[in-house]
């Protein structure tokens, strides 16, 4: 009882702060505005009319376009050019005071406290941000707009290393907003994640974030902050203050979580941190993270961290070999391997979706696995026959062609055993053809009720459960990487199963001289980080130009580390 009642006025006070802040154009909620968009969410703000104010700051020769075309310049495409002092504040106290007197809608204004922190940030002055952030506040102003200026001014000590921060000016402002920031929206709470993480009182973001997403779940229209996502931040400053049983705990628990760019954020932050860890450390630690490889720039990173630690190594750029084994010391290459327990929550969610929309089959498909157990292949049989027939097998000799190439496809590229997963039409049109002891047929058919429902054409699910089934050795054949079926498995695994698909499906090519014929391979997808008897290999996102030009092998570059 006590709990709906703080729910509710939880949701009450939230309601009377957007309300009372859409008065002035702008709204407290905003999930459905693009992040990158300056002009679209600038601390929790979504502006009504896109006002160009960074021209004015072109025009005073504030900030430069990094091209010759000005024209339709973003901020993101400008640099700051000059050190902010006490001349540009009074200019910009008077071009602000000429924004209020023409009326301009509140988001203009809240743009402008923007451009102008980031070029504090920029310009590494955050006592730029706090004398703008003091001019402001001597005005009377709600508890929102007074929250964004602190924000600001908060996350203008970002653009300063730790040491440089006095943490206590951070952890004042903290203070100053505690109470009110929950009622934010998500955008707009996580910006003190990356300067709270700058003091000592980091540990404290993961309580917060936890608190917030607990606050918000009965709110549809606030996004859940999810952690992984500014997981560089803590464990960087987790590893500042020796706390290395918290960095490497954090990292174990959202491994299968962490996007490209925080992949990339934690390789260069811990490298930079060369003085305190040790290069075979760092590498051990980050090679957990599987899948995503960083980029080449971060081997010069690590270049310059063997050297300041007193090795010199020999670094070689090669690639790895159909062999598995690395083309320059003839070492094997680890490969990749998945999460146990992510996989298995995906094939919980594609359970559920089955078992929901298409009962009877999903049923008799689970029984047909258990008698049959795992395989080596699971083939998606309606893409499969439409690569040999483009749809169009009219006539029942083509129909027949089509079978019979499909099964030489079968048991000529795919050596072991084979689920052909396709709807009953598929097999109607090859009837006995495929039949093998090294293939076994599962034909999708639909009730009359199951045909009524919505989600009756998502027979790929079928192909996706029995592959995970099968795991962690089978792999999927078809074109189709079933990307519209993420929205059927949790948020935080999408960004997984994305991986996860592209490693484990094989795309077949057909070749038309001098017959028809389909073919494929297997993908090898290495580790990002295995240790050799001698030094490291790392892979890396790129890929080496004497292989840019076969497009059947292409492969990461690999970095051959010798100490």
């Amino acid at each position: 009882m006590v709990t709906s009642i703080l729910g509710a006025k939880m949701i009450a006070r939230r309601m009377n702060l957007a309300a009372s802040l859409c008065r002035y154009g702008f709204s407290v909620w905003t999930p459905w505005v693009p992040r990158n968009n300056p002009h679209g969410r600038i601390l929790g703000v979504r502006c009504l009319n896109e006002i160009r104010l960074h021209e004015t700051f072109l025009k005073n020769g504030w900030m430069k376009p990094f091209s010759e075309d000005v024209e339709g310049m973003e901020p993101e495409q400008c640099h700051w050019t000059t050190n902010p002092g006490q001349k540009e504040l009074k200019t910009l106290i008077q071009m602000f005071s000429e924004l209020e007197d023409k009326k301009r809608n509140m988001s203009a204004l809240i743009h402008f406290d923007y451009l102008v922190n980031t070029w504090a940030k920029k310009s590494k002055h955050p006592e730029f941000a706090e004398k703008w952030m003091k001019h402001r506040l001597q005005k009377k102003m709600n508890k929102m707009l007074k929250m964004s200026l602190i924000l600001g001014y908060m996350n203008s000590f970002t653009g300063l290393s730790p040491s440089e921060v006095d943490e206590n000016q951070i952890l004042k402002c903290f203070m100053e907003i505690k109470d009110d920031i929950i009622y934010a929206d998500s955008s707009t709470f996580a910006m003190v994640i990356e300067p709270l993480c700058m003091t000592s009182k980091y540990k404290d973001c993961l309580e917060l974030v936890r608190n917030y997403n607990k606050s918000i779940e009965n709110i549809k229209a606030v996004t859940p902050i999810n952690i992984a996502n500014h997981l560089h931040h803590i464990v960087n400053a987790a590893f500042r203050y020796g706390d290395r049983d918290v960095s490497e705990a954090l990292i174990g628990q959202y491994k299968d979580n962490l996007s490209a760019a925080v992949v990339e954020k934690l390789w260069q932050g811990l490298l930079h941190q060369s003085d305190k860890l040790p290069v075979d450390y760092t590498l051990r630690l980050l090679g957990v993270i599987q899948h995503f490889y960083p980029s080449d720039h971060r081997v010069e990173d690590l270049k310059q961290a063997l050297i300041i630690q007193g090795k010199q190594p020999q670094i070689t750029e090669t690639f790895v070999t159909r062999d598995e084994t690395c083309k320059n010391c003839g070492a094997t290459v680890g490969q990749c391997h998945f999460n146990e327990k992510s996989l298995e929550r995906i094939q919980a969610s594609i359970f559920e979706t089955l078992n929901k929309h298409h009962s009877e089959t999903f049923q008799t498909f689970l029984q047909f696995l258990k008698r049959h157990g795992k395989f080596d292949f699971v083939v998606d049989g309606m893409w499969v026959m439409h690569k040999f027939t483009g749809g169009s097998a009219y006539t029942q000799a083509e129909r027949m062609q089509s079978g019979e190439l499909m099964k030489d496809f079968l048991l000529r590229e795919l050596p072991g055993q084979k689920l052909v997963i396709g709807r009953n039409i598929l097999f109607q049109m090859v009837g006995d053809i495929l039949e093998h002891p090294s293939i076994t047929r599962f034909p999708v058919r639909y009730s009359r009720d199951e045909r009524m429902k919505a989600a009756s054409g998502i027979d790929d699910l079928f192909v996706l459960y029995a592959a995970l089934h099968s795991q962690p050795d089978s792999y999927i054949i078809s074109g189709d990487f079933m990307n519209d079926h993420k929205k059927q498995i949790d948020s935080e695994l999408q960004d997984f199963y994305s991986r996860w698909m592209s490693s484990r499906t094989i795309h077949p090519k057909l070749y038309y001289s001098p017959k028809t014929i389909l073919k494929c391979h297997k993908h090898f997808t290495p580790k990002p980080v295995t240790k050799t008897e001698n030094g490291w290999h790392i892979v890396t996102s790129s890929i080496p130009l004497q292989t840019k030009r076969h497009t059947d092998n292409i492969r990461p570059t690999l970095w051959c580390v010798q100490e």
